[in-house]
């Protein structure tokens, strides 16, 4: 598939599931359903629709009506995650609950999530003793970035406690490390249950002991499992959405006009190694250098459009 003429911000995902519970916890803070969704081009009809497709931008745009209405810094995030339940997700979710351990989980919701955050890169790490979740929001827009942190931890934790069995039982999180500053509402992140919580940290990260990997998950069933993954993959169309990172890639790439970063600096934007980086883009049949000359391709493309000489364009783009 060729890439190079995807508008970024058109990824879209089965998110109805996920407006409707910003919609009722605009409820719960008495915002009107109309309020909450003004100006998203989401409609009462929508949300009725299990199969209607909302873009990111869509969501973002009621993210950004709750923010108006109820402030930005005030844990909104935090409480939509936390509403979250493997339902949520839909037959994802399903499968996930299906897995017969938690590193079986990890991996599906890592390999399956990507595609549908959109702005969001989840990693996992480990090392020694530990497991590091980890949650890059470089990509995320700056309004609604510590939203969609706190929404990502919040639900990680919910849909965690409900895989592993403990539905009505505190999960116990070793660290919480969270970029932004600490909120005026850091009290509210006690409903995590970390035992340390650090605020101004370098990355967002949830750290576990790696033993929980292999703990075996309570509904462990490996045809409903396979089931669920076909739903899920018949709704989504995830073979074309299995690019998330070359599209994560070329987009951090448009937002760096004039100077193209090296492998590494782009691999530490994704919290990761360079080496995982080329890696992963291989297995999208591509690589860091195709992906740059795409970019270069297209601003030499607009300025020719718009009347620059091919000497102009190549002072300009270094070539």
């Amino acid at each position: 598939m060729d890439m190079r003429r995807k508008p970024a911000g058109t990824v879209t995902f089965n998110g109805v599931s996920r407006v409707k519970v910003l919609v009722q916890l605009a409820r719960e803070h008495q915002v009107s359903e109309a309020d909450c969704l003004s100006n998203s081009g989401i409609t009462a009809a929508s949300l009725a629709d299990p199969l209607a497709r909302i873009s990111l931008e869509q969501e973002f745009a009621v993210i950004r009506n709750l923010q108006a209405r109820l402030g930005s810094n005030t844990g909104l995030g935090l409480e939509a995650g936390l509403r979250y339940r493997s339902t949520t997700l839909g037959a994802l979710g399903y499968a996930l609950v299906s897995c017969a351990t938690v590193r079986d989980a990890l991996d599906l919701a890592i390999r399956y999530l990507n595609p549908l955050y959109g702005c969001l890169f989840l990693s996992a790490e480990e090392e020694g003793n530990e497991l590091r979740f980890v949650v890059e929001d470089a990509l995320a827009p700056a309004d609604v970035r510590q939203f969609l942190v706190e929404q990502a931890i919040a639900a990680t934790y919910s849909v965690t406690r409900e895989v592993v069995g403990l539905p009505g039982a505190k999960l116990r999180i070793g660290q919480l490390t969270l970029r932004f500053p600490e909120p005026v509402c850091a009290d509210r992140f006690a409903a995590l249950g970390s035992r340390t919580l650090i605020f101004g940290a370098p990355r967002n990260s949830i750290v576990e002991d790696r033993a929980m990997l292999a703990l075996p998950l309570p509904h462990y069933n490996e045809v409903a499992k396979d089931f669920c993954l076909a739903q899920h993959a018949n709704q989504l169309s995830l073979d074309s959405c299995r690019e998330s990172l070359k599209i994560f890639v070329r987009q951090f790439l448009l937002k760096c006009p004039g100077r193209i970063p090296s492998m590494e600096e782009m691999a530490a934007c994704f919290a990761m190694t360079a080496r995982t980086l080329r890696r992963r883009l291989e297995d999208e049949g591509t690589s860091y250098r195709e992906l740059m000359g795409e970019i270069l391709l297209d601003q030499a493309d607009e300025m020719l459009r718009a009347g620059s000489s091919v000497d102009a364009v190549a002072n300009r783009l270094g070539r």
